[in-house]
């Protein structure tokens, strides 16, 4: 798909969504920095949350920087990255606005605690891809991450797929509505 029907797509999707729904763009790594650059100013009319996994697999924490500083959307990165230690340097660079680690890729459960306390520590939300069944009980343990919203003192929601949504998959959790989980805060919640 070229990039001008890439553009026309995304703004039929906000059209018929309206201006009050989130739209996260997941791009797949289509792009070198320049395209997408260009890309992120052509869309950023649309009101898009962020720009997740925009840049050809191969390139590194310095481009997605060069990226950040020219974009007027966020980035949004990491599932793709296997250790925590390259999940840091992308961390460290500043490029992210969101990091989105893969519990079922990066050693499981504690590598992903690792993740999500380091990114807290550094002022990037989390907001973890895929796993939803696994990933609310890591989201739960945090105060802030990057796929919440109208947060309370009280419950904290949390997106659910589409899948379990419609009954495809299955949820521990039955609290739900809306397509979020409501998770008390609180000891035997």
């Amino acid at each position: 798909m070229s990039m001008a029907d890439e553009i026309t797509r995304i703004r039929l999707t906000r059209d018929a969504i309206g201006p009050d729904v989130m739209l996260m763009l997941d791009m797949n790594a289509p792009y070198d920095v320049a395209n997408c650059i260009r890309f992120a100013h052509a869309v950023a009319p649309y009101d898009i949350c962020w720009l997740e996994e925009p840049l050809f697999w191969h390139l590194q924490p310095t481009d997605f920087m060069r990226l950040a500083n020219a974009s007027p959307i966020p980035l949004a990165h990491g599932e793709r990255e296997w250790t925590r230690f390259t999940v840091r340097d992308f961390i460290d660079s500043g490029a992210l606005k969101f990091v989105q680690f893969d519990s079922t890729r990066h050693a499981g459960f504690t590598e992903s605690l690792r993740i999500a306390h380091y990114a807290k520590m550094n002022g990037v939300l989390i907001a973890p891809h895929s796993a939803t069944h696994f990933h609310a009980h890591l989201v739960s343990t945090l105060k802030s991450t990057g796929n919440l919203r109208n947060r309370s003192a009280t419950t904290r929601k949390v997106i659910i797929s589409p899948v379990v949504q419609a009954g495809l998959a299955s949820m521990p959790l039955r609290r739900y509505s809306n397509g979020q989980i409501q998770q008390r805060i609180g000891t035997g919640s």
